[in-house]
């Protein structure tokens, strides 16, 4: 009877790449704690990316206490200490560049929707639904206004807000947005009456009631609708029936 002897290959070529990474990571470390020693690598610039709403000089200025510092004995944890309550920043990434360069790359939170507080106040809201400061409107924010049952004191920068009425409104904007983009953005407000779901065009100030399931159906009936008719000032538009649009006009809500 004849044996075969076990191949041992593979072991050998995973343990000689464990060792290689290991080894890797001892020099990285050395390396940086060396360099770490050298003054010609102390922080001159501050290099700001990604960001699109808040200031560069502002961000700059949150890093500017590592001005002087040799920038590999900055470490990303105390950097993202100085940006972490700002609710505005969702993330940073931070790298080095030689000789005196700490370069760091911010991810905005920007604005989903505007919630419309009982007591008026529109205050912005995220994709993950964070409550964002409302000190002031960015030039490259451009959101619907959602229209919800709560007073703006309820509502806290940086908590999460979660309501029925608010997520139904943000499910049908998304709906409506995988099939028609370009209609997705004459949406100017969402706002429940009655338990119903009613859209705003933006051009004409008219109401739509959108009502539920064949979605994509009722949007090409009211294109159709649209480019025959028109669509009036104020005017209400009722696509909840499934094979017919009931029009009127009406003022207010």
């Amino acid at each position: 009877m004849k044996f075969e002897r076990k191949r041992r290959g593979n072991s050998r070529y995973f343990i000689f790449m464990l060792m290689a990474i290991v080894v890797l990571v001892i020099l990285i470390y050395t390396g940086r704690k060396i360099l770490s020693k050298f003054d010609f690598l102390d922080t001159k610039t501050i290099a700001i990316s990604g960001n699109l709403n808040l200031p560069e000089d502002f961000l700059r200025e949150l890093a500017s206490g590592f001005y002087g510092r040799n920038i590999y004995s900055v470490s990303d944890d105390e950097i993202f200490a100085h940006y972490e309550n700002i609710v505005r920043i969702k993330s940073i990434k931070v790298r080095r560049r030689l000789p005196h360069t700490i370069c760091i790359k911010v991810e905005e939170r920007r604005s989903h929707c505007l919630l419309k507080t009982t007591n008026g106040i529109l205050i912005p809201m995220d994709n993950e639904h964070v409550i964002l400061d409302n000190k002031g409107f960015y030039p490259f924010e451009d959101a619907p206004i959602i229209s919800v049952n709560i007073d703006s004191g309820q509502l806290t920068t940086g908590s999460v807000f979660n309501d029925d009425e608010t997520n139904h409104s943000l499910e049908m904007l998304s709906r409506i947005q995988e099939i028609d983009a370009d209609f997705a953005q004459r949406i100017s407000e969402f706002y429940h009456n009655n338990g119903q779901l009613h859209l705003v065009e933006v051009n004409s100030g008219s109401r739509i009631l959108i009502g539920d399931g064949f979605l994509e159906e009722k949007l090409k009936r009211f294109a159709f609708f649209e480019q025959n008719q028109g669509l009036a000032q104020n005017s209400t538009v009722d696509l909840r029936f499934r094979n017919q649009i009931v029009c009127y006009t009406r003022s207010g809500k």
